[in-house]
């Protein structure tokens, strides 16, 4: 289903929807030998995967050069709606796989057994051995933790009115997709969200003026490992409403 929309809204509005998680999620929130996954899900992977959805937003399937390897959100700008962060209701954050590549025998192998890290980093019995007879061609071996299916989110998208999401949303995100996630609206509007400091500013450039007012009525800030990451936490969602969302949509329209 794509949602269609014109260039002079005359209103905006909120839905406020619940999620449920059909399929293990996995972000690189955290990154390192363990690549670990924030219980709450950023308002810019969710615009991306509700705009690929819904919205008609252009997947870019080859990057080259500094675009491979340098996030880029200005084109979340052209999208007719912005959310506020997904935050966990009930979160299960034990899903675990690991993944490891040899270059020499070019075999992968991805597991969501925990005894298979221990096998592949030396024991009686370790993997590389019976392969290859060393493990001195095996890549960097990473563990993954993320979200199990059956974690609970809620999150707030504001849209002008010919640009109502669906009652029931269905979409893929994290690593590799493996994330389905299932949303349904509420008939009452969350009392409080969350919202991406980074995507206020960088991408929808608001000033500080605004930032500030969004502050006073926020129970916090909270900094996160990256900036991408910071976040405004327990905002009035009735303020952000009347003040903040009109600003926003309209800065989109303007891209």
């Amino acid at each position: 289903m794509s949602v269609e929309s014109s260039d002079q809204p005359d209103a905006f509005e909120s839905h406020s929807y619940t999620a449920r998680l059909h399929g293990p999620l996995f972000y690189g929130s955290k990154e390192g030998s363990v690549i670990e996954t924030e219980p709450t899900v950023s308002a810019t992977a969710l615009m991306h995967a509700i705009g690929y959805e819904y919205y008609n937003l252009e997947k870019t399937f080859l990057l080259t050069g500094d675009a491979a390897t340098t996030p880029a959100y200005e084109r979340l700008r052209s999208l007719p709606f912005f959310v506020s962060e997904m935050t966990p209701e009930m979160v299960d954050a034990g899903e675990r796989t690991f993944r490891t590549t040899s270059y020499a025998t070019e075999r992968t192998i991805v597991s969501q057994n925990v005894s298979v890290g221990e096998y592949l980093i030396g024991s009686k019995s370790p993997v590389p051995r019976r392969i290859e007879g060393s493990n001195a061609g095996w890549h960097k071996i990473r563990e993954y933790v993320g979200l199990s299916p059956g974690s609970t989110f809620q999150f707030t998208l504001w849209c002008p009115p010919n640009a109502s999401p669906p009652q029931e949303l269905g979409f893929r995100t994290g690593i590799k997709r493996t994330g389905e996630v299932r949303a349904t609206k509420q008939d009452k509007g969350h009392e409080l969200v969350a919202l991406n400091h980074y995507l206020l500013t960088e991408v929808y450039d608001l000033d500080e003026a605004l930032i500030a007012e969004l502050l006073e009525n926020a129970r916090e800030f909270r900094r996160g490992n990256d900036i991408r990451t910071n976040r405004f936490l327990g905002a009035d969602r009735e303020w952000v409403d009347e003040n903040l969302a009109p600003i926003v949509l309209r800065a989109g329209e303007r891209a």
